[in-house]
């Protein structure tokens, strides 16, 4: 039979382990939302495009989104006839 590692920890020991692994994670958190907080809404837009462009599965709806963002703009049928009169009419 082969002998198994174990880690025996006190209770504080434990505690203080688990309070640096919160301390490590919240200090991430804060890094991330402040490069997020320093974008531009454009660059927020071109980083999601390039994300949906390397997963499409990556945003639920795709046209809508970028409908919305100013990216695309949709142009529906029955305005772009309004938008281009037909010349010599």
């Amino acid at each position: 039979m082969e002998a198994l590692q174990a880690l025996v920890l006190t209770n504080a020991q434990l505690r203080e382990l688990l309070t640096a692994a919160a301390k490590q994670g919240a200090a991430l958190a804060v890094r991330e939302l402040r490069a997020d907080l320093h974008q531009t809404p454009e660059d927020a837009s071109l980083q999601k495009l390039r994300a949906y462009l390397a997963d499409p599965a990556s945003l639920a709806n795709p046209q809508g989104h970028w409908a919305h963002s100013g990216i695309i703009r949709q142009i529906h049928p029955r305005h772009a006839a309004s938008r281009n009169p037909r010349r010599g009419s």
